[in-house]
């Protein structure tokens, strides 16, 4: 039984031929189209078309029909929904596989075995290199540390020179020193002499003035004014000698 008509829906109803038309012979219907429309619902009747008596019905379009689109069937809440089912495991592995794994493992084995091997290569490199490196490092060293040490020896050798120069020149100043000081005692030895003998002299000739004096009396007063005058130019002329000769050994000096 179709279902009901839908609220607000009209029902289509091709329009009939004429009765003229109706009685000729049927045309056999053709193949159904994917794009035709399919009436599922039974809303609408189809009725074969005759043969049109004039050209102009046959050269008319058709009109369109439209495509229904299929419903989909209702899933009741009871139906259950079967489980979906896993795969089963294969157990029995066919002999190629076997194969092709134990090729698979033998290629990885070789893989990891080369790896391991140039990995081992670039270590001992790497360590090779460093002991290199060290070893150069040392020969660096050693250079530096011996050229240090001969600076060292030829600083040490130019400072015991210039330590000689400098005591050298040191004793020749301090001989000086010692020189001049010797003549400097010298010449005031030699001038105390010359003190203490322009003294004996001078108390020589007072002990003569003083005799003259006795021995001439009161009225010969010219001769012992004389005597005075004489005695004392005496003693003035020791004394600028004296004075001259110790200027000039201090200037030879």
């Amino acid at each position: 039984m179709p279902p009901a008509n839908k609220a607000g829906e009209k029902k289509r109803i091709r329009p009939k031929k004429t009765e003229a038309a109706a009685t000729k012979k049927k045309k056999q219907r053709r193949r159904k189209n994917s794009w035709d429309y399919e009436d599922d619902d039974g809303d609408v009747e189809f009725e074969d078309a005759g043969d049109d008596d004039s050209e102009s019905e046959e050269k008319a379009p058709k009109p369109k029909k439209k495509r229904a689109l299929p419903r989909k069937a209702p899933v009741k809440k009871d139906d259950k929904v079967p489980p979906v089912q896993k795969k089963k495991k294969v157990t029995n592995v066919p002999q190629d596989e076997d194969q092709y794994d134990e090729q698979d493992r033998a290629m990885l084995e070789e893989k990891h075995r080369s790896r391991k091997q140039q990995y081992e290569h670039d270590s001992e490199q790497l360590l090779q290199e460093v002991r290199d490196l060290a070893w150069q490092e040392k020969k660096t060293q050693e250079k530096l540390i011996e050229k240090l040490k001969r600076d060292i020896t030829t600083l040490s050798k130019q400072a015991e020179e210039e330590r000689k120069k400098r005591k050298k020149e040191v004793d020749r100043l301090v001989a000086e020193k010692m020189r001049e000081y010797d003549a400097k005692q010298r010449s005031k030895e030699d001038a105390d002499a010359e003190k203490k003998a322009l003294r004996d002299h001078i108390k020589e000739l007072e002990s003569q003035f003083a005799s003259f004096k006795r021995n001439t009396g009161p009225d010969d007063v010219v001769t012992v004014n004389a005597a005075a005058a004489s005695a004392a130019t005496a003693v003035q002329n020791s004394e600028a000698i004296l004075q001259l000769n110790q200027a000039n050994k201090v200037t030879v000096g």
